[in-house]
């Protein structure tokens, strides 16, 4: 079976209702924060609406009446949205609509955005549109202008619940540190930050550092930087450690929407300005 998480129900049975009572919208976005499974989410609402039953992910089923499409590479290329705009303007073939889904629509460019945008001013009957994304703002306006926005809330006691199903031990600190996310949390757990910093600080080894933190979800790890150093900030008071966090913030952009970036090479020249801070923080103490 695929992901469920509990706190998708509310939003995943608001969806269901809305189409039985014939009142879906052409067009929504669901709004999930970083760390909570947006592409589950999505996932759950696709299957729900097309009426596919499977243990497998919507996308990993032969549906007609079905189109996913995610960013290749970083971002999502107008190819992609070609595509999803042959398929709305098809007739369903086996269920009574047709649900087309954009993982991290965030990730859109321009131009994607606005062969996107042709559909949604025109909506295709019988044809309805799931943008999933973390980031509501990134999403060009007047894209959002022609969406229903379905923000899920973040229930923080239904995740803890859920995590000590899992046996997953942890901090408040821990949880602090994603900023509450339970699946960064288990993210987390698979990598720790502090760990692989204190090995970079040792060894000075930027080229090794870059290589394991490309082993797992890079910019959310680099998220979890910038919140760790923001903590120690509020109590240090560094202005330099403020212009690093601006530079990690820089690669975490490019990370996530250049597709041409090297991330290799990008975070090597970081860990190298990090050293070079460190280094420099020891000889004025």
């Amino acid at each position: 079976m695929y992901s469920v998480f509990p706190w998708h129900d509310q939003i995943v049975a608001r969806v269901a209702g809305l189409a039985s009572s014939e009142r879906l919208p052409s067009a929504m976005v669901l709004s999930c924060g970083e760390g909570w499974g947006g592409e589950a989410l999505l996932a759950r609402c696709a299957a729900e609406l097309v009426g596919i039953v499977s243990d497998l992910p919507p996308y990993e089923v032969a549906h007609p009446d079905f189109c996913w499409v995610r960013p290749d590479g970083a971002v999502i290329k107008i190819d992609a949205i070609r595509k999803l705009t042959q398929f709305a303007v098809q007739t369903p073939q086996i269920s009574a609509r047709k649900v087309a889904c954009i993982v991290d629509a965030h990730t859109m460019n321009k131009n994607s955005a606005n062969a996107l945008l042709k559909v949604l001013e025109e909506p295709p009957p019988n044809t309805h549109i799931l943008l999933a994304t973390p980031y509501w703002g990134r999403l060009m306006a007047t894209v959002r202008s022609r969406c229903q926005r379905f923000a899920m809330a973040k229930d923080l006691g239904v995740a803890e619940h859920w995590l000590q199903q899992q046996g997953l031990a942890y901090t408040e600190e821990d949880l602090a540190e994603v900023d509450n996310a339970p699946l960064a949390l288990v993210a987390a757990k698979n990598f720790n930050l502090r760990s692989w910093l204190a090995e970079v600080e040792r060894t000075s080894d930027a080229a090794a550092a870059a290589a394991a933190i490309m082993q797992t979800d890079v910019v959310e790890a680099l998220a979890r930087w910038v919140r760790l150093l923001l903590s120690e900030q509020k109590r240090l008071a560094d202005r330099q450690t403020l212009v690093f966090i601006n530079e990690i913030n820089q690669v975490r952009f490019a990370l996530q929407s250049s597709n041409s970036a090297n991330a290799q090479l990008l975070l090597e020249k970081l860990l190298a300005q990090w050293t070079a801070l460190l280094h420099f923080k020891n000889k004025t103490r």
